[in-house]
């Protein structure tokens, strides 16, 4: 069993049997983080279904081709990466994952190294506090704003993306 469906449980019968106030078990929520990573989840799949994810992704795979299986690589890292600064984090990897494994399958390469990138891109939501929900938890805690996130995270996602660039194809192979 899950640990949500537990922690449910133990609230459902905190409520019941009014061992907390309901201010008091709430108030500890932060709701905008609650809000942003649902709301990232719609935009998903409202990218998803529109068929927006899926012109974007093709066009980046097309464009990346010529430059054999690392263009390919670097294409969907960048692809995922974005995602992830925009959306939530598993949100991109779920939407980049088909992608990825297409693009895999058509060119004759290993799909492993394009998880990989998945996975590391999907890690690095460094450029903007609503990527992953910690940075939202930062951001209001330590008073940081929209740009200090750029001035530091991009940086970072370079560099992130320069080493897994290197990395990831002498590990894992094509």
């Amino acid at each position: 069993m899950n640990k949500f469906f537990f922690a449910a449980i133990a609230m459902v019968l905190m409520a019941t049997f009014k061992i907390f106030s309901a201010k008091k078990y709430t108030k500890p929520i932060n709701w905008d983080v609650l809000i942003t990573v649902a709301a990232a989840f719609g935009i998903s799949r409202a990218l998803y279904n529109s068929g927006a994810a899926d012109w974007i992704a093709h066009s980046a795979i097309n464009i990346s081709k010529t430059f054999g299986p690392i263009g390919v690589l670097a294409a969907i890292y960048l692809l995922t990466n974005i995602f992830t600064e925009l959306i939530t984090n598993n949100a991109a990897a779920a939407l980049t994952f088909p992608i990825a494994l297409s693009a895999a399958t058509q060119l004759g390469y290993d799909p492993r190294a394009f998880f990989i990138a998945i996975a590391v891109a999907a890690s690095c939501s460094f450029s903007t506090p609503i990527g992953y929900q910690t940075n939202l938890i930062v951001q209001s805690i330590g008073n940081y704003k929209f740009n200090d996130y750029w001035k530091f995270g991009l940086p970072l996602n370079f560099l992130v993306f320069i080493v897994s660039m290197i990395v990831i194809p002498l590990v894992w192979g094509f």
